[in-house]
C-alpha cells in the first residue's frame, strides 16, 4: 500500500511514518518544517525514519493547492493519516491566523485531493480541546463539543465538520481521532512533560498553572501509533462496529484516544521526580484562559474497533521519555551532570546527534525549487508570494 503521512516531522507522524515504513508499506511524508520550535528536532526525527528505502520526504505546505494536487496525482495513495497542523492551545491565542491557515485551509487542501485522486479512507488528527471544559467525569465522542475554549479547539472541532461534510456528500470515508495529551520520545518541547522534566533536571522553578489538580488522560505516543496502524483499514461506514445512529449511512467516524486513567498535574509532576530522584521547586499561579479543567477520556468505541492492549502507564511512559530526553540532551541533572554545558535552545539541541537528514533534506529542497520556478513561469502573480516564502526558508537554513 502507499500511504501519505502529513506532519511526518512532527513527533505523531514522525512515529507513524515509521511504523507503516516499517510494515513493509510505501510512505510519503510531507512537512512544511515550520519553527513553531526549533527544526533541529524535526531533523532528527527525519534522521531516525531515513534509514528505510520506503520512505521518501518532500518539503510541502498542505495549504499550497498546487503542491498538493501534484503530490496526489504523482502518487495515487491508497490511504492518507493526516497530522500536520499547528498545535498548541495557549499559542492560539497569540496568533489565530496561523491556525485557521494551516488547520482549516491546510485541511481543505486534504480533503479536497482525497476525493478527486480516490483515497480509500483519510484518517486524521483531531483533539481533546473540542470538549472544551467538560463536566463529564469521562468524555465520550458524544459528548458535548459546543463550547469550545481556544481557537485550536475552534479549528480542530471545524475539521470534523469539514470531513463529515465530504463524507456525507462524497462518500469519502473518514476519521477523526481525539487525541489526549500525548506523551513520549521525541516529544514537543512546549508539552508538560518536556517542560516539568527540562525544570526539574536544571533546579529551577516548575510554574504550575492552577492548583495542580488539573486532570489529563497522559496517553503515551506508542499506544497513539498502534491505534493509527489499525484504525487506517477499518472504514467507517453503515452497520460497522461501533457506529451511532447519527452517522448511519455515512462513512464517517470519530473516535477518541486517550489512556484510560485520570492523571493529575501534581501526580505527573511526582512521577518525574521518582523518575529523576529530585524534588521539584514549584510554583502556583493563576490558571491559564483556554485551558480545561478535567479531560478524562472515555475510549470504549476505539476498544471495540481493534485489538488493543491496555494503555501505557504513566510511570511507564514517563520512565522512557526521561531516558530519551537524557540522551537526546547528553545531560542529567545539573549537580550530577557528566559535562556542565547545558545544551542551547527550546528542544536542547545536541549538535553530535543533530545533522540533518542530508538525503532526504536535499531532494526536498531541490523539488522545492522545482516546482516553484514552474509555478511562476506559468502564474507571474506568484513571484511575490515566491520570494516570501524562500526568503522565510532561508532564515530556517532549508534552501
Amino acid at each position: 500500500m502507499k500511504i501519505l503521512v502529513t506532519g511526518a516531522a512532527g513527533f505523531i507522524g514522525s512515529f507513524v511514518a515509521e511504523r507503516f515504513a516499517k510494515d513493509g508499506h510505501i510512505v510519503v511524508g510531507i512537512d512544511n518544517l515550520c519553527n513553531f520550535y526549533d527544526i533541529s528536532l524535526k531533523r532528527a526525527r527525519l534522521d531516525r525514519i531515513s534509514v528505510y528505502q520506503n520512505f521518501s520526504f518532500h518539503l510541502v505546505d498542505i495549504t499550497d493547492a498546487g503542491l498538493m494536487s501534484d503530490l496526489f496525482a504523482e502518487n495515487k495513495f491508497d490511504y492518507v493519516i493526516h497530522l500536520a497542523g499547528q498545535p498548541s492551545v495557549q499559542h492560539s491565542k497569540k496568533d489565530p491566523t496561523v491556525y485557521v491557515n494551516s488547520n482549516i485551509l491546510g485541511m481543505l487542501q486534504v480533503l479536497e485531493n482525497c476525493r478527486i485522486y480516490g483515497v480509500r479512507h483519510l484518517v486524521y488528527a483531531s483533539s481533546s480541546s473540542v470538549y472544551g471544559d467538560s463536566k463529564d467525569s469521562k468524555i465520550a465522542e458524544d459528548s458535548d463539543t459546543d463550547s469550545p475554549l481556544s481557537i485550536y479547539a475552534v479549528t480542530k472541532k471545524t475539521n470534523e465538520l469539514m470531513a463529515h461534510t465530504y463524507s456525507h456528500i462524497y462518500q469519502l470515508p473518514t476519521t477523526g481521532l481525539r487525541l489526549f495529551s500525548v506523551y513520549g520520545p521525541w516529544g514537543r518541547p512546549d508539552m508538560a512533560p518536556y517542560i516539568f522534566t527540562e525544570a526539574i533536571l536544571d533546579g529551577v522553578t516548575v510554574n504550575v498553572y492552577g492548583d495542580g489538580s488539573n486532570e489529563r488522560a497522559f496517553t503515551y505516543i506508542d499506544d497513539v501509533v498502534e491505534v493509527i496502524s489499525q484504525i487506517y483499514e477499518k472504514y467507517p461506514g453503515a452497520g460497522m462496529a461501533g457506529d451511532t445512529e447519527k452517522y448511519v449511512g455515512v462513512p464517517f467516524k470519530i473516535l477518541n484516544v486517550g489512556g484510560s486513567t485520570a492523571i493529575r498535574i501534581d501526580e505527573l509532576i511526582a512521577a518525574i521526580e521518582s523518575e529523576v530522584s529530585l524534588k521539584a521547586k514549584i510554583e502556583f499561579h493563576a490558571p491559564k484562559t483556554g485551558d480545561a479543567k478535567k479531560l478524562v477520556c472515555d475510549s470504549a468505541s476505539m476498544q471495540s474497533l481493534i485489538e488493543f492492549p491496555n494503555y501505557t502507564d504513566i510511570e511507564s511512559g514517563i520512565s522512557k521519555f526521561i531516558q530519551w530526553y537524557k540522551s537526546y540532551c547528553h545531560r542529567e541533572a545539573k549537580d550530577t551532570s557528566v559535562s556542565n554545558t547545558a545544551a542551547p535552545s527550546i528542544c536542547r539541541e545536541n549538535n553530535a546527534t543533530l545533522k540533518p537528514s542530508r538525503s532526504l533534506l536535499d531532494v526536498a529542497r531541490e523539488e522545492y525549487r522545482k516546482n516553484w520556478q514552474k509555478t511562476a513561469k506559468e502564474d507571474p502573480k506568484t513571484v511575490a508570494e515566491m520570494k516570501r516564502r524562500n526568503a522565510e526558508l532561508k532564515k530556517l537554513g532549508l534552501i
